[in-house]
């Protein structure tokens, strides 16, 4: 790129030189360029105006400024895609497989999503594959963008724009296991996952893949989603607390867990969700769907009936903790509860983001309550699906107080201002 900086001059005696000051100028803000932990959006223009002081034949300061230089920031493209692992399901299920889109880069793009069985098999393994935006909770929302039941025609989903500097596009694959698969002739399958960014100029690698395996099973194979949603329980439209995905310290929202068995058997489920140092746990506030919304103890001496199944609930510090009897095959439930961003959490979300574990398949030691609940086989819950972002909150206090007594300012009759809030 090449900048013309022209300058106007007059006078006899000139306090500085054009050259001198741009240069200052240029060094000033190109250093401030490379600080900046975070690129700039591209287009952004960066501007610099050269000013210069000097005195006329009559002995006045004199101050004359040059044309601006701008510089406009091109746009660099990248992207990541991360997937939450293997999945297990018996013949006939419907496995749901999160996907999250992050746009790296500076500026905005558009994406095209495709997703075929990776074997490369004339007859398919899956009975359908489909892929649909995620509604916050690790489940399908809307129509499908793509659809397909041949294994030789992938599933192309129509492009979707996503927002640069960190911008997501959360996506679910939603595979259909034939009911005819059995163990040994059908053992696992697995499909890629290929996102294409459309403007491959700006990238290195304008693709990204994942790969999604699911592993056919004759026992309970357990699914957990957690998001910041409203509980799906009989009641629910009465709850007080309205689920924000963002807000100041102090701000509470609705944590719910979404569990489904895609096995053959039911089985006992195991949930442990331990709340990282930005928020704090709403004493009894946890809610079971099998419950139909009747409140929780957070003790787990309780054991409490819903249905077929009991529950026991248990909450110390941190850490929540349910054991859910019997989830039967194909059924799926939710247990929800409130929490508040602390007074100290960090401003955005390196605090207030966490996932939750539980027992994927029936454990080698199947768990009978809290007490034997087994920690060897956990999974975890959807990657980052439920991040809260904490905000700043600004007060400015101007003015001064009465004379100070003993170096102290007097608070009996202060002379002081406060604004709520300020840009």
């Amino acid at each position: 790129m090449t900048t013309t900086t022209q300058s106007k001059r007059s006078g006899l005696r000139p306090l500085a030189r054009w050259s001198g000051i741009a240069a200052v100028a240029a060094a000033a803000l190109f250093g401030a360029s490379v600080a900046s932990a975070v690129a700039p959006t591209s287009g952004t223009e960066i501007g610099n105006v050269a000013t210069a002081s000097y005195l006329d034949t009559t002995g006045t300061t004199q101050v004359s400024t040059s044309n601006k230089v701008s510089t406009f920031v091109q746009q660099v493209g990248s992207f990541t895609v991360t997937a939450d692992g293997a999945k297990s399901a018996g013949p006939g299920a419907v496995i749901t497989v999160p996907h999250t889109l992050t746009n790296t880069g500076n500026g905005s793009d558009t994406f095209t999503i495709s997703v075929a069985e990776s074997n490369g098999a004339t007859t398919p393994d899956f009975t359908k594959i489909e892929v649909f935006l995620d509604n916050g909770a690790g489940q399908a929302t809307g129509s499908a963008l793509c659809s397909t039941t041949s294994a030789a025609t992938p599933c192309a989903a129509t492009a979707q724009a996503v927002a640069g500097s960190n911008g997501q596009l959360k996506f679910v694959v939603v595979y259909t296991v034939p009911p005819t698969a059995t163990l040994g002739a059908w053992p696992s399958n697995a499909a890629t996952v290929t996102v294409t960014a459309a403007t491959t100029a700006l990238y290195t690698a304008p693709t990204a893949t994942n790969t999604d395996t699911i592993t056919l099973t004759n026992q309970a194979a357990f699914s957990v989603n957690k998001s910041i949603s409203l509980p799906s329980v009989n009641g629910s439209s009465a709850w007080t607390v309205t689920p924000a995905t963002s807000g100041p310290r102090g701000t509470q929202t609705v944590y719910t867990l979404n569990y489904i068995n895609n096995g053959q058997t039911g089985a006992p489920l195991y949930i442990k969700d331990t709340l990282p140092s930005g928020l704090t746990y709403v004493a009894g506030s946890g809610v079971w769907s099998g419950l139909a919304g009747s409140q929780l103890t957070d003790a787990d001496s309780d054991v409490q009936t819903g249905g077929s199944a009991t529950i026991e609930y248990r909450v110390v510090g941190q850490t929540i903790e349910a054991y859910i009897s019997n989830v039967n095959s194909s059924s799926s439930g939710t247990l929800s509860f409130i929490v508040a961003a602390s007074s100290t959490a960090a401003i955005g979300t390196t605090q207030t983001s966490n996932v939750a574990s539980y027992n994927p398949t029936v454990c080698a030691t199947t768990p009978t309550s809290l007490s034997t609940a087994a920690t060897a086989c956990t999974s975890l819950s959807n990657t980052g699906g439920a991040a809260f972002t904490v905000t700043g909150t600004y007060d400015v206090i101007f003015g001064t107080q009465d004379t100070p007594v003993n170096g102290t300012p007097n608070a009996a009759s202060p002379d002081t201002v406060t604004v709520a809030s300020a840009a």
